[in-house]
């Protein structure tokens, strides 16, 4: 209490905002919050947005409908080294510093108009920092669940995510092998290039010559754009639909030809992607051992039976070593103890 009668004369902005019509609560917000939010916007989603600077203010508001204040008193830890990332921090008063353990080797000073907590804030990775108040500080904080809201908004939001999940499934299948920061990056921008060149295949292109060709390809071209359109809102119901308006699964954004211009080497695609790849991926994207290694891929087709068939047997063995503790085993049992060891530590899993 004495730091809220300090630092806001007694008043809570949060149950204030609440109260506040939600148009009206948003302007606000976008108002107190407006230079660390612009930084992030234009830092992870201008790179990637081909729909104008209209696509970005919208995005931009709609990050502003989500956010939420929190007030912090000097010297409290805002994220703790070590715990779940469920939410990214915009300041906006105060100062703070960040520590890290294993990769700093002394504290990071955040003040008014930075952020902080966005890598891995889709994946629920661990924290590799600790962020702790210096001073009482005023934050504005975006929690993983009305982030994922706000990115399946905006179609180019939602494009940029499904190229970023395509391409990852690329790397996985291609089982790149133990690598440097530097050839991740080449895996990644050949990869991201060639999910974008696909995307572009996909649409269709008028062809040189009669002007009655044109005429057709140009309503081709806009009936698939509305059968693509249609896709939002309900499922295609028929496999000539499919054909008809197949994009692997992918919108086709409204400039896909400013982005084919721009994304033509695997540099500028991993330049563009690179920051929304840290927020998608729980672990570093450049770093093998935790992204790729075969202990980490869990998610392929077999992966899922493979670790229920692994828990099972871990299970198993725990409950004979407790009867063996019990003394309460018999011959038998003891060799199908040994036979279980010897399949779990064939397939890795000791």
């Amino acid at each position: 209490m004495t730091s809220l009668w300090s630092s806001h004369a007694g008043v809570s902005y949060d149950e204030l905002l609440e109260e506040i019509p939600r148009p009206i609560r948003a302007a606000c917000v976008l108002h107190a919050s407006k230079e660390p939010l612009d930084w992030f916007v234009m830092k992870v989603f201008t790179p990637i947005c081909w729909n104008g600077k209209s696509a970005i203010e919208a995005f931009t508001l709609s990050l502003a409908e989500q956010l939420r204040f929190e007030g912090y008193p000097r010297d409290e830890n805002v994220v703790a080294e070590g715990s779940i990332v469920r939410a990214m921090y915009f300041v906006t008063k105060g100062h703070l510093n960040m520590q890290s353990n294993s990769l700093l080797d002394r504290p990071v000073g955040l003040g008014a108009g930075s952020y902080f907590g966005e890598r891995g804030l889709l994946g629920f990775s661990i924290s590799a920092y600790t962020v702790r108040t210096v001073r009482a500080c005023d934050l504005f904080s975006l929690s993983s669940e009305a982030f994922i809201k706000v990115l399946k908004q905006h179609e180019f939001s939602r494009f940029a995510l499904d190229i970023c999940s395509r391409s990852y499934k690329q790397i996985k299948e291609k089982h790149v092998v133990a690598c440097s920061e530097h050839e991740m990056e080449e895996h990644w921008g050949a990869a991201l290039l060639l999910i974008v060149q696909e995307i572009c295949r996909h649409q269709p292109v008028t062809a040189s010559g009669e002007e009655s060709a044109e005429q057709v390809g140009e309503e081709s071209i806009k009936t698939d754009c509305k059968l693509v359109s249609e896709t939002v809102v309900s499922k295609r119901e028929s496999s000539a639909e499919q054909e008809e308006s197949s994009t692997g699964n992918a919108e086709l954004p409204a400039h896909l030809e400013a982005m084919a211009k721009a994304l033509t080497t695997p540099e500028n695609c991993f330049q563009a992607f690179a920051p929304l790849l840290h927020i998608f991926l729980a672990t570093d994207p450049l770093n093998w051992n935790a992204t790729f290694s075969i202990t980490s891929v869990t998610q392929d087709s077999n992966g899922d039976n493979n670790r229920l068939h692994f828990i099972l047997m871990n299970r198993l063995l725990t409950n004979f070593l407790l009867r063996i503790m019990r003394r309460n085993i018999t011959h038998r049992q003891t060799n199908q103890l040994m036979s279980l060891r010897q399949s779990c530590r064939s397939r890795k899993c000791v």
